[in-house]
């Protein structure tokens, strides 16, 4: 060929376009690389989150080399495996054994690659998986057995991993497991049960009721209320807080209804103690609750010695600390029916530090010939919570029906911690009428006042030692108050033994009506005998 030619073809040749190609379908909006034989394939190590599982089939497939994006984070299905194996209590297996299968089949793949697999970095091996090592405790374990629960494993995400059988008492308040109940006074169906007596033989003079029952104006009340008992009650008890505070002087603000006194005292712990913080201050023979309700709380509590069974008011102010928030004062106090003078009080109050909280118990208030005028600290605005209750005067235990009087600030307070219809309707309507029966709580304050003094006089002629009261009942000395409340007990009389008070040598009686006072008297001198000496003057 001309070499002429030849250059011009080249020149063509080389500015033709190349033949086009097979059409391809249109690109897609992102790139997906399928390996190949001539590709080497990327491998990335799956993240271990625990240390094994118990269903092959979470594990995830096998993953595509050049998208990274594919891939799932197995943490979510490895931790639930995880989770269903500890409940089951099953041996999994090992991660290693389950992904093996997956890795020889991508090995088997690329084996004609030997070449250009020595040039990859391969994967470290992951090292076995080793079950959570639980951190070492200096404290002793609360419970032991097939399971010991320490204070490390309070968190319940430890607890999950615990194999063995665990009580509920594991996982219980521990401040509840330690706390010793309340031991209320016998009912009489119980004691008529247990010596096989009729019930209408047996009296009750146990737990500081009223001898003459509920005010004839709040059973009436009661029976009508019943009419309207498919409603729910007036949750803030609007009327009865009305009354309360009309009686005294107050207004509504200053009133907050309780389930019985103790609800006010467990809504006082709510508003002002922090576990493990704060601490209250209580007399040594005061009423159990007090302490109880400390303990089930988690506040330490201060107990301070009485001067003949009398609070010793000095030296609770003595004991306040910066930690202190309460310190509560019954007047008259029970069990022992003493009480503090109203000139003691006063000093009390005066000296008391601006972070504590004085709470007077008053729920025998009523029988004090000369009571202090309290409600003048509430008007005062001083920090004081009187609590009270219609559980005595007004012979309405049955309603459990108590209320607290404060300022203003300290009310509003307790009421943010207060559950609504903590009141039912048939007690607030009893309430309100009981508080306007003047005539029965005269005739109430009368028989315990006559009833109080027939049974001190006859304690002092047999020189029996009985502890001077104030209020609805009395204390006296018998020598073994377990024993006497038995045999007291099998003659159809239920007293209160002391034992739960720390005082096992005395028994606590109620004022009743003169019939049963009378009754008591008689039968004592027989349950005494081999355990006091009696000196009949």
């Amino acid at each position: 060929m001309n070499p002429l030619l030849r250059w011009v073809t080249k020149i063509i040749r080389f500015f033709r376009p190349e033949p086009a190609p097979v059409a391809a379908p249109e690109a897609a909006p992102f790139t997906v690389i399928k390996p190949s034989r001539t590709e080497p394939i990327k491998e990335t190590p799956a993240k271990v989150v625990s240390p094994a599982i118990s269903h092959p089939e979470l594990v995830e497939e096998p993953v595509q080399p050049a998208v990274p994006e594919a891939r799932t984070d197995p943490s979510t299905p490895l931790r639930s495996a995880l989770d269903d194996s500890i409940a089951k209590e099953e041996p999994p297996p090992a991660i290693k054994q389950t992904e093996q299968p997956l890795r020889q089949a991508r090995e088997d793949k690329i084996a004609p690659k030997k070449a250009v697999e020595k040039s990859i970095p391969q994967p470290a091996k992951q090292p076995e998986p080793t079950p959570p090592i639980e951190p070492k405790s200096e404290a002793k374990p609360i419970f032991t057995g097939r399971v010991e629960i320490t204070p490390g494993l309070d968190n319940p995400a430890r607890l999950r991993q615990i194999k063995g059988v665990i009580s509920v008492n594991d996982i219980a308040n521990r401040e509840l497991l330690d706390l010793v109940p309340y031991e209320p006074g016998k009912p009489v169906d119980d004691v008529a049960r247990e010596i096989g007596l009729d019930p209408a033989a047996i009296i009750k003079l146990a737990s500081n009721e009223n001898p003459l029952g509920p005010s004839p104006l709040a059973m009436a009340a009661m029976h009508k209320a019943i009419e309207t008992s498919h409603f729910y009650p007036d949750g803030g008890g609007f009327h009865l807080r009305n009354a309360i505070a009309t009686a005294f002087g107050l207004g509504r603000e200053n009133v907050v209804l309780g389930n019985g006194s103790n609800e006010i005292i467990e809504l006082l712990f709510h508003t002002f103690t922090r576990p493990g913080i704060h601490e209250i201050i209580t007399a040594r023979h005061a009423f159990a609750v007090y302490t109880l309700m400390a303990q089930l709380f988690g506040v330490h509590a201060i107990v301070v010695d009485d001067v003949d069974f009398t609070p010793d008011l000095p030296a609770m102010l003595k004991a306040v600390t910066p930690q202190t928030r309460l310190i509560f004062l019954a007047s008259p106090n029970n069990p022992t029916g003493t009480r503090v003078t109203n000139e003691a009080l006063d000093a009390f109050l005066r000296d008391l530090p601006p972070h504590v909280i004085a709470v007077l118990d008053e729920a025998y208030y009523e029988f004090l010939d000369n009571p202090p005028d309290t409600v003048g600290y509430v008007k005062n605005g001083a920090r004081v919570v009187l609590m009270r209750t219609f559980s005595k005067i007004q012979g309405l235990a049955g309603l459990r029906v108590g209320y607290g009087l404060a300022p203003a600030e300290i009310a509003n307070l307790l009421q943010r911690a207060r559950q609504p219809f903590n009141a039912n309707s048939i007690a607030q309507a009893g309430a309100m009428a009981g508080l306007t029966d003047i005539e029965h709580q005269k005739k109430t304050k009368a028989i315990t006042d006559e009833g109080r003094r027939v049974i001190e006089a006859a304690f002092a002629k047999m020189g029996l030692k009985y502890i001077p009261s104030s209020a609805n009942f009395v204390m006296v000395h018998v020598g073994d108050g377990g024993e006497v409340f038995k045999r007291l007990m099998k003659k159809g009389i239920i007293v209160r033994s002391m034992v739960s008070y720390h005082l096992p040598e005395y028994i606590r009686v109620s004022i009743g009506t003169p019939e049963q006072n009378a009754r008591f008297l008689a039968e004592l001198p027989a349950a005494l005998e081999g355990l006091t000496p009696l000196k009949f003057t």
